[in-house]
């Protein structure tokens, strides 16, 4: 099952919210915001799939009390479908959401929305969407330099390059690694299944895991945003690689194995 309610949490420097934009609706009445209070943003599913009956509204803003824990609700930005999963530029401006649709019809692949916040008045605008170029996107992040996002397609078994324009707008794909299929191994396993892509620690690295392969892929990101398989790491078969972490000292790499018992 992948995660229901990914979270970000913004640093209490951040003076960050979701308002009204022309995309997608969100609530009235939001509440005053307090510098001193983290933000966090939580990607939902809106819709039934078939992993998960997803009864989310959108993307939820909360605030942080930092005195006692508690979460109030900011704010909902909604007409989007399945955001499932958030990342934030690294200039802390810009925010992008995948939207999760796996309906495999050229009208209905998966979508990556791009957002501007506003520091100033804790504001933010939709920019622009742009098609996923492959079904069920799952995972985004942006590589170090802020001038890519990077995208894993779950059902489509690909991972994908946008380019990120100097005003946070998304462009179009400008590379789509497509994985390999392996040994068909039924039911979670039958095809490639991308589940994360991240940035590595040298500059250009970028890993992906795929969980149908049980497969970690080290791939190298040029300046044009193309991908260069540089080398393969083979789980135990049946292991389903879903999400990887870096130590931030260490030379190690911790792996989530979603389908290892």
């Amino acid at each position: 099952m992948r995660f229901n309610y990914p979270i970000l949490l913004f640093l209490p420097f951040i003076f960050l919210t979701l308002n009204r934009c022309d995309m997608p609706e969100k609530t009235n009445d939001q509440p005053e915001i307090s510098t001193q209070s983290p933000l966090l943003f939580v990607g939902t599913y809106t819709k039934k799939e078939g992993h998960v009956d997803g009864k989310g509204e959108g993307i939820y803003i909360l605030k942080m009390d930092t005195a006692t824990g508690a979460l109030s609700p900011l704010d909902t930005i909604r007409g989007l479908v399945n955001p499932s999963y958030l990342t934030l530029h690294p200039n802390g401006r810009y925010l992008y959401a995948v939207q999760e649709l796996a309906d495999n019809t050229p009208d209905n692949i998966g979508l990556v929305s791009a957002f501007k916040t506003d520091p100033e008045n804790g504001r933010a605008q939709a920019l622009n969407t742009v098609s996923a170029q492959g079904d069920a996107p799952c995972f985004i992040s942006t590589d170090a330099t802020g001038r890519f996002a990077l995208v894993a397609n779950y059902v489509s078994g690909n991972v994908a390059v946008f380019p990120i324009q100097p005003d946070g707008q998304l462009g179009e794909a400008v590379h789509v690694a497509q994985h390999e299929p392996g040994i068909p191994k039924p039911p979670r396993q039958e095809a490639p299944h991308a589940h994360m892509i991240i940035p590595g620690k040298e500059p250009g690295a970028v890993f992906a895991t795929d969980l149908g392969t049980d497969l970690i892929i080290h791939y190298q990101l040029d300046t044009a945003g193309h991908l260069t398989k540089r080398a393969e790491t083979h789980t135990e078969p049946g292991a389903g690689p879903r999400h990887l972490a870096f130590h931030p000292t260490l030379s190690r790499v911790y792996v989530l194995n979603e389908l290892a018992h």
